[in-house]
């Protein structure tokens, strides 16, 4: 008999394990492959281009590029599907530069280091199948610019190989600028020295054409763009995260957020206009579109909200929002934006009584409350390392009954458990933990005081003795 049980009660189990079992195999559990089906959409037409391609589909796998090519121009750009089943960011297809060419705005060139050494012939030759020019400077700039590329020699496109001693640019004018090396050009050699090397420093010396190799740069002029454009597709969000970048980084300027940076069409947006603080009424400063400007709060004031670092966007409005200022609190007083109270922590232990004379003397100080939880989690971090800490909490004048020192009810409590127990203990100190005990008012400790931040401007010769040095209140009032 005892046998039949255990094996109805092992049958009982293994039942109720098989429909636990059963239950779980029903379950629609997430595919580990999830997203692996996102797809991204046909890719629409750029603004100065479109794909290019022997089919265009409806559909496109995560890692598929697409080519865009520039309406005008042999210019490309390359698209990919990401993870997010979105393409590729990309402003613009057409470029001021081709490929492996860099823009400077400044010379309005573009220039291709190669980083490979051949003769001055094998050099032009090499930036011709290019469509580019061995690179030579118009100026003192341009010049620096390209010795600046690497610290080794490189050729320039200047020789004489057509007239002896007629030194030329390879576009066949005389050069608009020169900075032979001391006793050169000399043409010395057995093979003759008929072109330009810039030594590296921005001096020149002739060299022979043919034997000896150097690096060298190729140059082209700039494209005119027919379209004022951003080449990146968040140049706008990048502007408002920091609108100093348009002037901090040239690059991101002219190489990527043309239009946001205000580069080109900067009269083609409206301009925006700020009221200049302290000027007469209805002057106002004009900023175009990527320019920047900062607006401080006065002295004396901090910023509680808004941005002072303000740019003008294509919009004709600033990016951030209005600054919002409020007075500050002086010296090592720190502000409580919760309540406008400023708040320091006095180390020096005194008795209760003691504590609260030393804030009374401040003019419309207190012995700090801790009215509610924020309070009371202010004042604890401003506390810090100094253990426990008086707060303006007494019943010494009514036994049993706590008031706040500025005359407010008790109505929040954060007593230790136990407490108040009242062995002639009339005067309140906040534990590290923050919980409250009552204790005799002659125990010497820390505390902290606390002034309405309005009471700055009343007593405006105070704060200033303060700030100027004097850090003890005793040495302010003897």
């Amino acid at each position: 008999m005892k046998m039949q049980r255990v094996r109805s009660q092992a049958k009982g189990r293994f039942g109720c394990l098989c429909v636990l079992f059963l239950a779980l195999a029903s379950l629609s559990l997430p595919s580990p492959s999830l997203g692996a089906d996102l797809m991204c959409s046909q890719p629409g037409p750029a603004p100065d281009g479109k794909p290019v391609g022997d089919v265009i589909k409806d559909s496109y796998a995560i890692g598929e590029e697409v080519t865009y090519k520039c309406d005008y121009s042999e210019a490309t750009r390359i698209r990919s599907c990401e993870t997010t089943g979105k393409w590729s960011p990309m402003g613009q297809v057409c470029s001021e530069c081709p490929e492996n060419f860099e823009l400077n705005p400044e010379f309005g060139k573009c220039y291709y280091f190669p980083n490979i050494l051949k003769s001055w012939v094998q050099g032009e030759a090499f930036c011709e199948q290019y469509g580019a020019l061995m690179a030579f400077p118009e100026n003192e700039a341009e010049n620096l610019f390209l010795a600046s590329f690497i610290n080794y020699p490189t050729f320039i496109g200047i020789t004489d190989r057509v007239q002896e001693g007629m030194f030329m640019t390879v576009t066949g004018i005389v050069p608009p600028y020169v900075n032979w090396n001391r006793g050169e050009p000399n043409n010395s050699g057995g093979g003759g020295e008929d072109c330009a090397e810039n030594g590296g420093i921005g001096v020149w010396n002739d060299r022979n054409c043919e034997n000896g190799e150097l690096y060298f740069i190729c140059q082209k002029d700039k494209l005119a763009l027919h379209h004022c454009l951003d080449f990146l597709d968040n140049c706008a969000e990048l502007f408002h995260a920091n609108p100093n970048v348009c002037k901090t980084d040239p690059a991101f300027a002219n190489s990527k957020c043309r239009f946001t940076c205000g580069v080109c069409g900067a009269t083609s947006t409206p301009a925006c206009r700020v009221d200049t603080p302290g000027a007469e009424a209805g002057d106002r400063q004009v900023l175009r579109r990527g320019q920047s400007l900062t607006l401080p709060c006065p002295e004396g004031m901090i910023p509680v909200s808004g941005s002072e670092l303000r740019g003008c966007t294509a919009t004709g409005y600033l990016s951030g929002h209005h600054l919002e200022c409020a007075k500050s609190c002086p010296g090592e007083w720190t502000k409580n934006p919760a309540n406008n109270f400023c708040y320091k922590l006095f180390p020096e232990k005194s008795e209760f009584v003691e504590a609260e004379a030393a804030c009374a003397k401040i003019p419309g100080g207190l012995l700090t409350t801790a009215a509610d939880e924020e309070e009371l989690a202010f004042v604890s971090a401003l506390r810090g390392s100094a253990g426990h800490i008086w707060i303006g909490l007494t019943d010494i004048l009514v036994q049993g009954t706590y008031r706040w020192v500025d005359g407010t009810e008790l109505t929040y409590k954060n007593w230790q458990r136990g407490e108040p127990n009242n062995r002639h203990e009339r005067c309140v100190m906040m534990y590290t933990n923050t919980r409250w005990n009552d204790a005799r008012c002659e125990t010497k400790l820390p505390f902290v005081c606390k002034v309405g931040l309005e009471q700055f401007e009343e007593y405006a010769w105070f704060w200033s003795a303060l700030r100027s040095g004097v850090s003890t209140l005793r040495s302010v009032f003897g």
